[in-house]
């Protein structure tokens, strides 16, 4: 007998427990006796982290870059919305100022790749001593584990 694990839409097969084992989604059974197959998927879980951030001062406005680390979890994110402020505290807000918005690919990743981003994030006042905020996938598109971890902060020096 043959098995084939076919993930859902933006889901991931993880790997068999019981009488398949490995994380190739094929497996070929010997039915000579009663036996089970748990075949494993994962949704994503959307987190991100800065780091590297500089403030540059060119002649009009400030010019703040940064690497933005996101981590889809276990599974395939496809197609994710970040939207990256600029705010006096931790906590986003309709008083945060919105910097850039951008569309990301994060495919074939799993928790131990990251997927980097460099975005250019203008500011017309002195950002120092504020924080960068990163809600990822704001409009809740990516069926994920947790919905409630997906906002990322980083003080700006």
């Amino acid at each position: 007998m043959s098995l084939t694990a076919i993930p859902d839409p933006g889901s991931t097969f993880k790997g068999w427990e019981g009488a398949c084992i490995g994380t190739k989604p094929r497996c070929k059974l010997l039915m000579d006796a009663g036996k089970a197959a748990i075949a494993e998927f994962a949704l994503p879980d959307l987190t991100g982290a800065f780091s590297n951030t500089l403030v540059k001062l060119n002649s009009t406005s400030y010019q703040i870059s940064t690497l933005l680390t996101m981590t889809p979890g276990e599974a395939n994110a496809n197609n994710v919305t970040v939207k990256i402020y600029l705010s006096d505290d931790e906590i986003l807000d309709a008083e945060d100022t919105l910097l850039t918005q951008t569309p990301l690919l994060l495919s074939s990743v799993n928790a131990a790749k990251v997927k980097p981003a460099k975005p250019k994030l203008i500011s017309q006042t002195n950002p120092s001593g504020k924080y960068l905020i990163a809600e990822i996938d704001p409009e809740n598109t990516v069926l994920e584990t947790n919905d409630n971890n997906n906002i990322a902060t980083g003080l700006v020096p």
